[in-house]
């Protein structure tokens, strides 16, 4: 009965509050929640407005970039999906949110984009436009797609590995076009065109461009495709791997494209990269599975939410945010003013380490929540009962921490052969805590218990060593506690195993 309850306790937490319980899991679940590849692939090369004029291979360039990205021997991906010829601003976005809704953190999200370009220039600087198949040259601003608000919504994605390229330009030639009022407003500025407003690049984010917005990105008919787009699509092949380890990275098959593209248009077209890197966390475009889960490293984040001028140490060594070999590691962050933090950690391949996260888990909370428990029932303990239990962690800088609670319970059973009486217990913990999520950790618990048998009031005092078990999100815990009642009885101290349960609130 007792445990029963204790899973229906934890089941009812659990379900509101995300916290993991021993319930049955379907058994897809873990398929679910893997990583995926997905990309959207976009070639837009009909146009209504006559003076945008449709393109010859953007929507050839998608579909060679998605047959590369869906092959298993190249990129892979779990799901390409294409858009092709004519793509209004409405479809756009429609196709956009399709390919995006069901992404979640451990995600890889590449959106390809092959069409039209053109700008504006406003007080700030120049507005780059991708112009859909339903826009109008007139009218950039009411009919074609912002540069600067597709950044913005791509960096909002959940996914943290993001790759976006624009097989695009804006100079009015290639894969643009200017309005002539546009264009005589070019010609007549003294000095550089003025730098497009740009949207900084977030973590683990690259955006590559075919070529820079005063330059042409070219269409070949040798090659069938936007020359871009052809060596990419082909450092994809293979032929970008520079370091020979079997795989291409977001990088690397830039890399591969930049430099043939510039080869082969006389570095008239010249690609360039807008990136945060992230050393080995590198988003792997194409290779083998097995060896893109083996070159991944941790990342170690969120330095950014302490204050200015906090110290981060990894075994030893000063560094900043980036990548960590997997395994176990010695963090030291020593924020300014504050006693520094310390904690051993094991990072897994891919995972990110909130820094900030960290520091904040070393403040000092409370935690609340009912117990059950089981014991071997004696003549004082019964075999069940039910209570609450409290916690308070003062905020601690090392690898442990005390934990000061306390707990207080009521027991109904068959004890012994006197008969089903109630009893109770209050008492005072101390513990020595370790770990982040999982903690683990001795305690001491002592205090009085007392019982009824036959209508008369008896109490002894009681000790209990104690393992403290639990884990933790953010707002609840679970904790399993086994422990030895200590209590004397005719004459001598009686010892009974028992088991706690508690599921409750971190506050």
């Amino acid at each position: 009965m007792t445990a029963a309850l204790a899973l229906w306790m934890g089941a009812a937490l659990a379900g509101t509050r995300g916290v993991r319980t021993d319930a049955p899991r379907p058994p897809d679940l873990e398929q679910a929640y893997a990583p995926r590849r997905v990309a959207l692939v976009i070639g837009i090369d009909r146009y209504t407005d006559p003076a945008l004029g449709d393109l010859r291979y953007s929507a050839k360039d998608a579909q060679d970039l998605a047959t590369a990205l869906s092959d298993p021997a190249e990129g892979s991906f779990d799901l390409v999906s294409q858009v092709g010829g004519t793509v209004t601003r409405e479809s756009f976005w429609s196709a956009f949110e399709a390919a995006t809704g069901h992404l979640q953190r451990d995600d890889t999200f590449v959106l390809f984009i092959a069409g039209h370009g053109t700008l504006d220039l406003s007080g700030d600087g120049s507005v780059l436009y991708v112009m859909p198949s339903d826009s109008w040259l007139e009218k950039p601003g009411e009919t074609g797609i912002p540069v600067l608000a597709l950044e913005a919504a791509f960096s909002q994605l959940p996914a943290r590995r993001r790759v976006l390229v624009l097989d695009t330009c804006y100079s009015g030639s290639g894969r643009s076009a200017l309005t002539p009022a546009m264009r005589a407003r070019l010609d007549g500025l003294r000095g550089p065109l003025p730098a497009p407003l740009a949207l900084d690049v977030s973590e683990q984010e690259v955006r590559l461009f075919s070529a820079h917005h005063n330059q042409p990105a070219i269409e070949d008919e040798h090659l069938a495709n936007g020359v871009y787009t052809h060596f990419l699509v082909e450092a994809l092949g293979g032929a970008g791997d520079a370091d020979g380890d079997g795989l291409v990275d977001v990088l690397e098959a830039h890399d591969w494209a930049r430099d043939h593209t510039l080869e082969y248009t006389g570095g008239v077209q010249v690609p360039w990269v807008q990136a945060t890197t992230v050393g080995r966390e590198s988003i792997f475009l194409a290779g083998d599975p097995g060896r893109r889960r083996a070159a991944e490293q941790a990342i170690v984040a969120g330095l950014e939410a302490l204050p200015t001028g906090t110290v981060l140490r990894i075994d030893g060594h000063e560094r900043g945010a980036g990548p960590v070999l997997p395994g176990w590691r010695d963090l030291v962050v020593e924020p300014p003013g504050q006693a520094p933090v310390r904690a051993r950690v094991y990072l897994e391949a891919g995972e990110n380490l909130d820094v900030g996260r960290l520091v904040a888990e070393r403040r000092g909370r409370i935690q609340v929540g009912p117990c059950a428990g089981w014991s071997a029932a004696n003549a004082w303990v019964p075999a069940w009962g039910l209570g609450l239990r409290a916690w308070w962690l003062p905020r601690d800088a090392s690898g442990f921490r005390p934990a000061v609670g306390l707990r207080a319970g009521l027991g109904l059973g068959e004890v012994a052969d006197l008969g089903r009486f109630p009893s109770g217990r209050v008492l005072a913990d101390l513990g020595w805590w370790a770990g982040r999520r999982f903690q683990a950790g001795p305690g001491l618990a002592a205090g009085l218990t007392w019982r009824r048998p036959e209508g008369q009031w008896q109490a002894a005092p009681l000790a209990a060593p104690t393992i403290h078990l639990q884990w933790r999100d953010e707002n609840t815990f679970v904790a399993l506690e086994p422990a030895l009642d200590l209590f004397p009885a005719e004459g001598v101290v009686a010892a009974v195993p028992e088991v706690q349960f508690t599921v409750g609130l971190a506050l």
